[in-house]
């Protein structure tokens, strides 16, 4: 499957992470929604999903990169790292730091406890990522960016995870997978290696959790390149791809007690059935708007909390709650495409420019 190393070849990646970053807005910002059907609710609350769908798209996506410019020598690692720091760091820096002035300052955001103030320390342990060993900072700000601290955590040992799983067969790395999953839901375990008196979030923002997603995100790119060309035929691929498209939603609203192990997997299995066909399913992840809302999706994902907290009373003030969804989601996809233009792309571009004035030698092939 060389044609997987071909970007036009890989857009759906951006398109699911579109959809991903608009589930963690369902069950953030539908509030008005809820309370009346179940099984709404239970659609709207299993956006919350998305997180782990980031967590194997990133893997995915990263080995992509890793696999053209291969972390095995200190300049390509060096690279590899100062390219994570660049892409997340400055956005959530700033993000972070005018969130905090607001709590401390306006009373139009509380901190995810309800309190109206926020400490020094607090934004402290935010910026230099210290609370990814502190969980009572672990998200006490924005009231998302648990998973921030996991991801820069995890990106230490995606190099190791990219080589070890060039190794495993699909039979030995889905029994891995298993197994890590298995671990990860052993709260005991997190109990010894974390510290006392701090609340459940321990596990449940902890690598130790979702270490899994990480790994199967690395394996299923390193058994799709090791196969020469697909197993399944165009169109049994095209019949997969449109039954799993399908079958998401249906699960989703009538199993509301799901578990991430069966959207990772999902994640996999319609990743690999895509890229046996070039349109039809496609079409659904690769149409403009959904992959601009993945192209911001990283924006989406920090603004749409403070923004629901600042926009939305006035909105439903005077609106019924769908228009004011609407309007509120247009000006969450509007801010994000400011920032990305104007932080992300622009930080992005700095920290190349410094990386390659450091070396003092021509850049790499990049992602």
């Amino acid at each position: 499957m060389n044609d997987l190393l071909h970007r036009p070849q890989t857009q759906f990646l951006t398109g699911m992470r579109g959809y991903a970053a608009l589930g963690v807005i369902l069950v953030h910002c539908t509030g008005a929604f809820k309370g009346h059907y179940e099984y709404v609710d239970n659609l709207l609350n299993f956006g919350k999903y998305g997180v782990v769908a980031f967590f194997v798209l990133s893997a995915f996506s990263l080995s992509i990169s890793m696999h053209h410019s291969p972390p095995n020598t200190k300049r390509n690692l060096a690279h590899y790292f100062n390219r994570r720091f660049w892409r997340i760091f400055p956005l959530y820096a700033i993000i972070c730091a005018i969130v905090w002035a607001i709590i401390n300052n306006s009373g139009s955001i509380f901190t995810p406890s309800g309190d109206d103030t926020s400490s020094w320390t607090d934004l402290f342990m935010h910026l230099s990522f210290l609370n990814a060993f502190d969980n009572q900072y672990a998200n006490s700000i924005i009231g998302v960016e648990w998973t921030i601290q996991l991801e820069m955590l995890a990106y230490a040992f995606l190099p190791i995870l990219y080589y070890a799983t060039k190794k495993h067969s699909w039979k030995m790395g889905l029994f891995i997978t298993i197994a890590l999953f298995a671990v990860g839901k052993q709260e005991s375990l997190s109990e010894l290696i974390l510290p006392e008196g701090q609340t459940f979030y321990n596990h449940d923002w902890s690598l130790w959790k979702y270490f899994f997603a990480f790994y199967i995100g690395t394996l299923a790119f390193n058994r799709i390149v090791a196969t020469p060309a697909p197993v399944l035929p165009k169109k049994q691929s095209t019949l997969i791809a449109y039954g799993l498209i399908i079958f998401l939603p249906i699960y989703a609203t009538f199993f509301p007690s799901s578990e991430n192990l069966i959207v990772t997997l999902w994640v996999i299995g319609l990743t690999y059935a895509l890229l046996g066909v070039k349109k039809g399913p496609r079409t659904i992840l690769e149409n403009k708007l959904i992959l601009h809302i993945g192209k911001i999706s990283f924006s989406v994902y920090l603004l749409h909390m403070p923004l629901y907290y600042v926009t939305m009373p006035a909105l439903e003030a005077h609106l019924h709650p769908v228009p004011a969804f609407i309007v509120f989601l247009t000006i969450v996809l509007a801010t994000s495409t400011l920032t990305y233009k104007v932080i992300e792309e622009t930080f992005m571009g700095v920290g190349e420019a410094l990386f390659r004035a450091s070396q003092k030698r021509q850049p790499l092939t990049t992602d």
